[in-house]
């Protein structure tokens, strides 16, 4: 969708963080063992064009949550330390934690 939006330029289909964290959740619902590292890969990819100043791709609480959710049902080995790295880049860009993010860091947790 992002090449095809930078090819044409229409801003129905322009990239918003609403379309990411749907791809994100996308992600975090697969039980395929790539999943966390695909949604994290998306997550990069929102954190570096809002670094870049493009604020519509900002990730939000949601994002993060999401993400976290991918590590919470997969069998990864360092999945509660990846998600406390997570959870303080999110005060690091100033996204505030809300009851899903604490209730996806607390899952990881208790999977492990």
């Amino acid at each position: 969708m992002v090449k095809r939006f930078n090819e044409i330029g229409d801003s129905l289909i322009a990239p918003s963080v609403v379309s990411y964290n749907t791809l994100l959740n996308a992600w975090a619902k697969s039980d395929k063992p790539e999943a966390p590292a695909m949604a994290e890969m998306v997550l990069e990819e929102m954190v570096e064009a809002s670094r870049n100043g493009d604020t519509q791709l900002k990730p939000d609480a949601i994002s993060f949550s999401t993400v976290m959710d991918a590590y919470a049902r997969s069998d990864e080995r360092n999945a509660s330390r990846r998600c406390e790295e997570l959870f303080q880049m999110m005060d690091e860009l100033g996204v505030k934690k809300n009851v899903y993010t604490f209730s996806a860091l607390q899952n990881v947790f208790a999977r492990e």
